[in-house]
C-alpha cells in the first residue's frame, strides 16, 4: 500500500471517528500529524489540510483544535501512559493548558485540577497578579471593572 493510500485511509477513519469517539479521534489526528498526511494527500501545509472541507479531501476541523488533540494525546497517552478511558473523561482543553507542567509524579494532581478549575483560571495560574503592571487591559461592557490580559486580574475602573 502506498503512503498516499495509507494517508487516505487514516483520513477516512478520522472522519468516521470524529463524531463517535474522542479517544479514537485523538489517536487518529496524532497519527495524521506524525505521518505528514497533508503532504501525501497534496496539501501544502497541515493547516490547509485540517481546515479544508471533507468534500475537497480535508478534515474540516480547525488547525488549532487538531494541534491540541495531537499534543494532548502525545503527552498524556504516549509519554505518560494515561488510558484512553481516563483521558477522554477529562476536559481536553484544560489538559492541553497543563501539558507542559504534567509529569509522572504530578499526574494525579493535574487530573484533579482540570476537574475542579476553570480554563480561564488555569490560563493565568502562573501569573503574579500582585506584581503585574496591568498594562494590557481589555475593555469590557462592565461599568465598574475590567480585566488584565497579562495576569487575568479583575480590576476596578
Amino acid at each position: 500500500m502506498s503512503n498516499a493510500n495509507a494517508a487516505h485511509l487514516r483520513r477516512e477513519k478520522f472522519i468516521e471517528f470524529h463524531t463517535k469517539s474522542k479517544a479514537l479521534e485523538m489517536r487518529m489526528i496524532y497519527e495524521i500529524c506524525r505521518q505528514g498526511d497533508y503532504q501525501l494527500l497534496g496539501f501544502s501545509n497541515m493547516r490547509d489540510y485540517c481546515e479544508a472541507p471533507i468534500e475537497s479531501g480535508g478534515l474540516d476541523i480547525s488547525y488549532s483544535w487538531a494541534t491540541q488533540l495531537s499534543k494532548v494525546y502525545e503527552k498524556y497517552s504516549i509519554e505518560l501512559g494515561v488510558s484512553d478511558n481516563e483521558l477522554t473523561a477529562l476536559p481536553l482543553r484544560k489538559l492541553y493548558q497543563l501539558k507542559d507542567k504534567v509529569t509522572k509524579d504530578n499526574i494525579k494532581d493535574i487530573t484533579a485540577k482540570v476537574l475542579t478549575t476553570s480554563l480561564e483560571d488555569l490560563q493565568y495560574a502562573d501569573k503574579d497578579m500582585t506584581t503585574c503592571k496591568h498594562t494590557s487591559i481589555t475593555n469590557t461592557d462592565q461599568q465598574w471593572w475590567t480585566k488584565c490580559k497579562e495576569c487575568g486580574a479583575t480590576i476596578k475602573k
